[in-house]
């Protein structure tokens, strides 16, 4: 094997620097959208109140949970769905 020509080097080097800026760029990213999602928390602490935000999130909760155990129900179905299907006997026509 040839070392690597100094294009290829620029290249490799580049696309190292390109994907640094990408994870940089995530970070940075999540990093607002907790504090726009923690603005947000405080703005409504103010419209309704401590109590309403609590129960605003609360009820939140309860649908997210509510979600993930259908999407779970509707996953273990297709999945029986399918075992069924390959373990039935094919039936002659």
């Amino acid at each position: 094997m040839t070392a690597p020509t100094e294009d290829e080097a620029e290249v490799a080097h580049r696309k190292a620097d390109g994907e640094a800026k990408v994870v940089v760029k995530r970070e940075w990213l999540g990093q607002l959208e907790q504090q726009a999602a923690a603005e947000l928390v405080k703005s409504a602490m103010h419209s309704v109140g401590e109590k309403g935000v609590q129960k605003l999130l609360e009820q939140h909760l309860v649908r997210e949970e509510a979600a993930k155990k259908a999407r779970a129900a509707e996953a273990a179905k297709a999945k029986a769905n399918a075992h069924r299907s390959q373990s039935a006997p094919k039936r002659p026509r």
